[in-house]
């Protein structure tokens, strides 16, 4: 998934072919952050998680996903506003539960990882690492313990991840010279 200069999002087929636009957005409403793509209803068909602007210029308190099946979104209401500026949405399963979107937001405290479910349950804060979060890169299972992590870059674009079983965050070792991001 991409966007275009104008904020409209579209994909790119596997293959390297066609583009298809998903959405079309005006000036005033462009795309401002993308995650990764998510079957919702398990039709086969990939949507695409993405946070767009308000038309009325507020806060951005939304989430959505286009199926890229029938090109309808779902939205999903934020409790606290998602940053938009160097950062990427992740997408897993976590702790048990159906797939959910996992945004990074600035709070009083830093930056804050919250998770929302896609089965509409309340949105829940994951964890606020003490170096910050700029991407959510995913959830997998990182470190052979049979259980998912969530994988992230932090403020100085180390590779981070949050441990599922008691939410704490560790790193993974530094390769001199390289970056994430």
């Amino acid at each position: 998934a991409f966007t275009t200069s104008d904020g409209d999002l579209r994909t790119l087929s596997s293959n390297g072919g066609a583009t298809t636009e998903l959405l079309s957005t005006s000036p005033s409403e462009p795309v401002l952050a993308l995650g990764t793509g998510v079957d919702l209803d398990d039709d086969g068909n990939v949507g695409v998680v993405y946070v767009q602007k308000n038309a009325n210029g507020s806060a951005v308190q939304t989430l959505k996903v286009i199926d890229a099946n029938d090109g309808q979104a779902s939205t999903f209401a934020l409790p606290v506003a998602a940053k938009t500026s160097k950062t990427l949405l992740g997408v897993g399963r976590w702790s048990g539960s159906g797939p959910s979107a996992f945004y990074v937001a600035k709070t009083g405290n830093g930056d804050e990882i919250f998770r929302v479910p896609f089965d509409g349950s309340q949105v829940q804060p994951i964890a606020n690492p003490a170096n910050g979060v700029d991407a959510i890169l995913g959830v997998a299972d990182i470190n052979g313990d049979d259980q998912s992590e969530l994988v992230f870059t932090d403020g100085s674009q180390q590779t981070r991840y949050v441990k599922q079983s008691d939410g704490e965050t560790a790193s993974f070792t530094k390769v001199p010279g390289a970056g994430a991001g």
